[in-house]
């Protein structure tokens, strides 16, 4: 395969090409397609009004403690959390100022949340705290960026909806 760029005959699209054989589809809106590297099942990410639509992982609850990937999700969504939950530190293959967003809310219940702080691609809390309880029927945000030079997912912010 040969790298580079190919527009389309109206020029309304075009292709990117790495040597490597991945492949992005764009149109002159800036919206994407694209292939298998960055989409672990392979099926493309369709953005249909700008940017690049987000893999996201939706759970009612899960068990602790709580095996995560940053492989194949971008952002992790549990709506419905009914226990206490430890976050473990991540099991994919995380680069260096990759994104990752956590979404949280429990079942009517505050739930305690215990977050994985020691060893490789697990988190630390840089100008946000991390939190430890759910509020009741509130959704709380966390969101973080891989420090690929320390190995850790930085917390760099924290939002938590209001009563």
């Amino acid at each position: 395969m040969t790298a580079g760029i190919k527009a389309s005959a109206d020029g309304t699209f075009g292709t990117l090409q790495v040597a490597g054989g991945d492949v992005a589809t764009f149109n002159t809106y800036g919206n994407f397609l694209v292939g298998a590297a960055p989409n672990p099942a392979g099926t493309g990410q369709i953005a249909t009004t700008g940017g690049i639509v987000a893999r996201t992982n939706t759970l009612t609850s899960t068990t602790s403690p709580w095996a995560w990937s940053s492989a194949l999700y971008d952002q992790q969504s549990i709506t419905a959390l009914a226990n206490a939950l430890t976050i473990s530190a991540d099991s994919g293959s995380p680069v260096d100022g990759q994104k990752t967003i956590f979404r949280i809310k429990d079942t009517g219940t505050a739930r305690t949340l215990t977050w994985t702080t020691v060893g490789a691609k697990s988190f630390r809390a840089t100008g946000a705290t991390l939190p430890t309880t759910t509020i009741i029927n509130m959704t709380v945000y966390v969101g973080c960026i891989y420090n690929g030079a320390d190995a850790f997912w930085d917390v760099v912010a924290v939002s938590q909806q209001l009563p």
